[in-house]
């Protein structure tokens, strides 16, 4: 029985939700966000309800990708954010693309977090809908 409980415990741990509004709101406000670029699928911010308060949601890029922008325009600070893979150059230069950008725009990375998880978000191996990972990076356009 006590096996059962903290193998419960364990499994439950992996499988809860990285996207934690709070933190990233504070990610927003702390380094002046005024861009998003949700990559590889990840809609999880489109329900919180800062993001949907502060930033317009623009289409849906190829690849899953979406970008907002900010509501008040002050900087250039982008955050990247996904629950599948980490940022590459394909992902910077699908943003580069969609916003317009010069061929040579520089990013210069500012902060990033990283959580790896190969758990998948719902249970059972019918689907493969994503992995519970999170990964956050600040760049500032340079």
């Amino acid at each position: 029985m006590y096996t059962n409980y903290v193998s419960y415990f364990l499994i439950k741990e992996k499988r809860i939700d990285k996207f934690i509004p709070g933190e990233i709101k504070s990610t927003i406000l702390k380094h002046d966000i005024t861009s998003i670029f949700a990559y590889s699928y990840t809609h999880n911010l489109e329900i919180m309800r800062y993001v949907r308060d502060n930033f317009s949601r623009n289409k849906l890029i190829k690849g899953g990708n979406i970008n907002y922008s900010s509501n008040n325009i002050s900087n250039n600070m982008v955050l990247f954010i996904s629950h599948r893979e980490r940022i590459n150059n394909e992902i910077l230069n699908n943003y580069i693309k969609f916003n317009n950008l010069s061929s040579n725009t520089s990013f210069k990375k500012i902060s990033s977090r990283e959580i790896r998880s190969d758990t998948e978000i719902c249970y059972g191996n019918l689907t493969k809908n994503g992995t519970n990972s999170f990964y956050e990076y600040v760049y500032e356009i340079q």
